[in-house]
């Protein structure tokens, strides 16, 4: 999934991947000046780049309350009976990689963001007490990573943002919860999405205890680094159960849109990545009243839809790629 389009600056317009250039018209060398000067420049795929209703829509004509925490496609926020935090709500990394830093609509209502932005943790918030849960880095050396510049999938440039996110995104969502039974009595059903596993595996999966191809590593960095991936796993896999945990009784949906595998591997330019003709499959893991027990496989991203509008008992139309995944309901 691509979470980049191109827009020019402050339009809501998203560009074609490729421009038209009738030739002699200088448009070619117009569109250069315009990159060049940053009025055209990559933006996050926004809520109207969708051209159908997204779950929160859905369930807000069944007059149902959700929470979608840090969701792609949410920015600009629409209004829904429940929470949006969209993940411009802390944009530092994007904006770092040169995103469109277009301002408001983040949340909704728009006045949750006062009172989440206690709960924020800026990338210059993180200590090397937090690196120290994932890395062996000296003083000096956390020093540098908290001053380096934004470097795609360095882990040196990287981690702050990696941390400060998931660290937000968590309390929002126990903050989210608290709201809902101060609301309405009980927590919303609530969507949050954490990226701290996809990011960790691309920064630091060659340095990874859990595999055998550490590609160019040094020993100094393997030793230094070769928890990060792991320890991802395990801050994850808190959060959830502090989530489920905190939220009481339900149904319980754990997915990821992909898995990591090695890339070209006799190759100089061999990398663990997600891409290519054979991207490796995700996870689902489910669990409550609704589920049946025992593996299920061949599920894919378009049985997610109408697996979730089943759980809540409302019609799932007749035109997505694929049906209601029985199988996996009790």
């Amino acid at each position: 999934v691509n979470n980049s389009v191109e827009r020019l600056r402050g339009s809501y317009r998203r560009l074609p991947r490729t421009l038209p250039r009738p030739r002699g018209l200088g448009v070619g060398y117009l569109e250069t000046l315009l990159r060049r000067w940053g009025y055209i420049a990559p933006s996050t795929v926004a809520s109207f780049d969708r051209r159908v209703p997204a779950f929160w829509n859905i369930a807000t004509r069944n007059d149902s309350s959700v929470d979608f925490i840090n969701w792609w496609a949410s920015w600009p926020v629409e209004q829904i009976r429940g929470h949006i935090v969209s993940d411009r709500t802390h944009f530092w990394r994007s904006q770092a990689k040169g995103y469109s830093a277009d301002q408001g609509f983040v949340t909704f209502p728009e006045d949750l963001l006062f009172d989440l932005a206690p709960l924020i943790m800026h990338p210059d918030q993180v200590t090397r007490e937090d690196a120290l849960r994932f890395m062996e880095v000296s003083v000096d050396e956390f020093e540098e990573m908290k001053t380096t510049p934004y470097q795609h999938h360095r882990l040196k440039s990287e981690f702050k943002y990696l941390y400060s996110m998931f660290v937000s995104n968590l309390r929002i969502a126990q903050h989210l919860m608290d709201l809902g039974r101060r609301e309405v009595g009980q927590p919303s059903d609530m969507f949050v999405l954490f990226r701290i596993l996809d990011q960790a595996s691309h920064q630091a999966l060659e340095y990874s205890e859990l595999v055998t191809n550490h590609l160019q590593s040094t020993p100094e960095e393997i030793e230094r680094y070769s928890r990060v991936v792991t320890e991802a796993y395990r801050a994850a896999d808190r959060a959830v159960g502090q989530l489920i945990e905190s939220f009481g009784d339900g149904n319980v949906v754990v997915i990821s849109d992909h898995g990591f595998k090695l890339l070209r591997p006799r190759s100089p330019r061999a990398t663990y990545d997600h891409f290519g003709a054979s991207t490796p499959a995700g996870i689902f893991i489910a669990a409550g009243p609704a589920f049946r027990t025992g593996a299920v496989d061949g599920l894919g991203i378009y049985d997610m839809m109408p697996l979730l509008l089943t759980l809540k008992g409302w019609p799932v139309a007749k035109d997505f790629a694929r049906g209601v995944p029985e199988r996996v309901f009790e």
